[in-house]
């Protein structure tokens, strides 16, 4: 990954904003999975992978969508993508499954049947899971039964405990509000997110610890529930900023241009995927 890192805090969105919105999505594609919406939920699983590689849901989930549209050879090769990232046994044993269908008595015919169990359920032994940088700094992931994310908590690459977040959701499922402690416990700041009746997420809030409110953003999305752009503005209502967002023709995210108020362009990220997933960021560092 190579890019410039600046801040600008009326424009930009949340230092653990791939976090959120892979969360996000995870649960809007676990939803279109139950739906047996599987054209949409294939591109929400993408969508995670993307930005988490390591999720085990994810694959899982992006199998099951593949099993429901009858495309068992994009299930396997899902799994297979996904065990060699993670070596996660889960995955393998449905990957197991589906290269032997004759030891296993689920019916690959009926998806929908073992998909609400696998989406519904999480083994306890693999709700806390963790996810390393490049810079060698990770997280640590918990995971409730239904596999919402419910915590996570931040290190550096030596090991140092430095912050956590907590993440709370409706009963549909949807992350309704997003909380950021220090090591101490003491509070730092919140999110809270709405939704529409379709589930996408159409306003964000930041508010300060002391519960003042710092800024907003309202999301636009597509005929297809995909997010294409994001509008924030200042706890006045001041407008100061907007980002569009394209995607490839699979629903892999292909680029993120981010505008300042008066037009000009404060961001730029490009996504490349391959064997590695890459990212480049351009950023006019005079904005500062």
């Amino acid at each position: 990954i190579v890019g410039t890192i600046a801040t600008v805090s009326v424009v930009s969105r949340s230092s653990n904003e791939p976090t959120k919105v892979a969360s996000q999505k995870l649960s809007l594609g676990q939803k279109f999975l139950l739906d047996l919406d599987y054209e949409k939920a294939v591109a929400e699983f993408n969508a995670v992978i993307e930005i988490e590689p390591r999720n085990v849901d994810a694959y899982i989930g992006l199998a099951d969508a593949y099993i429901g549209l009858g495309d068992e050879e994009k299930a396997i090769e899902a799994l297979e993508k996904g065990y060699e990232a993670t070596s996660n046994e889960a995955i393998k044993k449905k990957l197991d499954e589906l290269k032997n269908p004759e030891e296993t008595t689920v019916e690959t015919t009926a998806p929908e049947v073992t998909t609400t169990a696998e989406v519904t359920t999480m083994p306890e032994n693999e709700r806390i899971q963790t996810y390393y940088d490049d810079d060698g700094s990770y997280y640590i992931s918990e995971y409730d039964e239904k596999r919402n994310l419910i915590k996570q908590s931040y290190y550096t690459a030596e090991g140092e405990f430095f912050d956590y977040i907590i993440f709370e959701y409706d009963e549909k499922g949807n992350m309704i509000k997003e909380s950021c402690y220090n090591t101490d416990g003491t509070f730092k700041y919140y999110y809270i997110f709405e939704y529409n009746e379709k589930g996408e997420g159409i306003k964000d809030y930041r508010y300060n610890a002391d519960g003042t409110l710092d800024c907003y953003w309202i999301n636009e999305y597509d005929k297809n529930n995909t997010l294409v752009k994001w509008s924030s503005y200042s706890s006045n209502g001041t407008f100061s900023g907007y980002s569009v967002i394209e995607y490839y023709d699979d629903g892999s995210t292909k680029s993120q241009i981010t505008y300042c108020s008066d037009g000009r362009i404060y961001a730029e990220d490009y996504y490349e995927y391959g064997e590695y997933w890459g990212w480049y960021c351009r950023m006019d560092l005079s904005r500062l």
